[in-house]
């Protein structure tokens, strides 16, 4: 059906792009990794808050990880780890650099007595650079596979490299690199020159 005038057109494609974009929203904050990250994150900082393990967000992350974490003794040490907190007297509720500050405080002696929140606490600070660099390579991957249908495979592991090692490349120098590549070749050196 037609538009009936043009504030009608630009209302459907207005309405069409809003739609997108939270489209894609729920779907980029709707995925596995961000449902667990959130789970570890509200299971400490429950705990920190409310001074009680929230028993389903513990069965399930320690279900998640396996051996990585083990249920009873990480539940012991989430006790004792929110009444420490607890008996700091802090007036607002923690955050998550608060917590990772206070553990990073704690004696060598105080974070084996918390292994298993350590344990925790390291897995949330390490997830987020492991989704990042997944998508990093799925990204990289993209750009090969779309450049692949357009040039040679010689060329495109070049520019692979280039992509790949981008803070190298930008360090290069382009003069020096340009000289470089019309010395090679008399022909070359006659139609580019030389670069200064």
């Amino acid at each position: 059906m037609p538009p009936e005038s043009v504030e009608d057109y630009f209302r459907r494609i207005y309405l069409e792009a809003v739609d997108t974009i939270v489209n894609c929203i729920r779907d980029r904050f709707d995925q596995e990794g961000y449902k667990i990250y959130s789970k570890l994150q509200q299971l400490l900082l429950k705990t920190c808050n409310q001074q009680h393990v929230d028993e389903e967000l513990l069965k399930f992350v320690c279900d998640f990880y396996g051996e990585d974490l083990r249920k009873g003794e990480l539940r012991v040490q989430l006790e004792t780890l929110g009444e420490t907190m607890e008996a700091t007297a802090k007036q607002s509720e923690w955050t998550l650099p608060e917590v990772v500050d206070h553990m990073r405080g704690l004696s060598f002696g105080n974070r084996e007595l918390l292994s298993q929140v350590c344990t925790l606490v390291k897995l949330i600070l390490v997830m987020p650079a492991t989704n990042a660099v997944s998508e990093r390579s799925f990204s990289a991957m993209s750009v090969k596979s779309y450049l692949r249908s357009t040039m040679t495979q010689q060329r495109l592991n070049h520019l692979m490299i280039l992509h790949v090692h981008k803070d190298y490349a930008d360090r290069l120098n382009l003069v020096d690199a340009a000289n470089e590549f019309t010395s090679a070749k008399d022909h070359r050196r006659s139609v580019f020159g030389t670069f200064h």
